[in-house]
């Protein structure tokens, strides 16, 4: 295939301008020059990028899984709900990458720059991060840290003040994040989970919650969480076993109330719906806008196992 087929090829697709020049995407292009290109939503998976020079290119939604990046400049790409999970990008330049949403999981980010990355709701699970460079200049609001190696445990605490999710990576003990501190950090972003002596259910309330209403409104979900779990065992526990028994299954629904930090919940038994009234609980928060629908109509029903003991 000549040059000039390939310039009046009637087609900007990468793989098939690559196809058109015999060239085999998964190999031919390590250190390539593919700066300034779009590459979004393509399947490279597998693909060796070794030292490619990505700079200002689109790489949104793009799949590269178990992708070798490693030397890769990266610097100023596109890099929203890519997939990277298991990509080796050791000592990648990612300066000024936007990456929110990105699959990192198990990937090899070892010597990576992370100078203004932005990494809001990426998840880095079992991401490996040694002898990473800037993370701490980063954006990781809702960032998911998860099993990491690299990261020490004043570390962590600084990536969840600036709004991370951290899990995992060091066995917190109840002393060290005091419920005053764990508040404070929520309030500035921060989504916590496990510093607090969580019972099983409401862990997986707050998981449900979050799968229902999405990770952005995480740090909102779980300031709930703690303030139902402050008046649980009190205030509600004892009204729903005077109620309905030790049962070991319930419904709840949960609505905004008409003001800022007020929620209703609504619980009842599935068996008796007809011949047992629901109960309805209010909990207070700090005031701010609520991400719970306002109308009864408009709510997702949640079950509570096990909540009563």
């Amino acid at each position: 295939m000549s040059i000039k087929s390939i310039i009046e090829a009637e087609t900007n697709n990468f793989l098939e301008l690559a196809n058109l020049a015999n060239l085999d995407v998964k190999q031919d292009f390590a250190g390539a020059d593919l700066s300034d290109t779009n590459l979004g939503g393509l399947d490279l998976k597998e693909a060796n990028f070794r030292s490619t020079n990505f700079r200002k290119t689109n790489l949104e939604g793009t799949n590269l899984r178990d992708a070798i990046l490693v030397r890769a400049n990266l610097r100023d790409a596109i890099l929203v709900r890519a997939n990277l999970r298991d990509a080796n990008l050791t000592d990648a330049i990612l300066v000024r990458a936007n990456l929110q949403d990105a699959n990192l999981q198990n990937a090899n980010l070892n010597g990576v720059d992370f100078e203004d990355v932005d990494l809001t709701g990426a998840d880095l699970s079992h991401a490996q991060l040694v002898g990473t460079k800037n993370l701490l200049s980063a954006r990781v609001v809702n960032t998911r840290f998860k099993y990491n190696n690299g990261i020490s445990k004043n570390f962590e605490l600084e990536l969840i003040k600036n709004g991370a999710f951290c899990e995992g990576n060091l066995p917190f003990k109840q002393h060290e994040i005091s419920k005053s501190f764990e508040l404070e950090l929520i309030k500035n972003g921060a989504f916590c989970e496990g510093n607090l002596p969580f019972k099983q259910w409401l862990g997986k309330l707050l998981d449900d919650l979050i799968s229902w209403l999405g990770r952005a409104v995480a740090a909102f979900l779980q300031a709930f969480v703690n303030a139902l779990q402050a008046i649980w065992d009190v205030a509600i526990a004892t009204v729903l076993i005077a109620a309905f028994g030790y049962v070991s299954v319930l419904y709840a629904i949960f609505y905004a109330g008409a003001v800022l930090g007020e929620t209703f919940m609504e619980v009842w038994d599935p068996r008796f719906v007809t011949t047992k009234q629901s109960k309805v609980f209010r909990v207070k928060q700090a005031p701010q806008k609520s991400p719970l629908p306002t109308q009864r109509s408009n709510d997702h029903v949640i079950i509570l196992e096990n909540a009563l003991g």
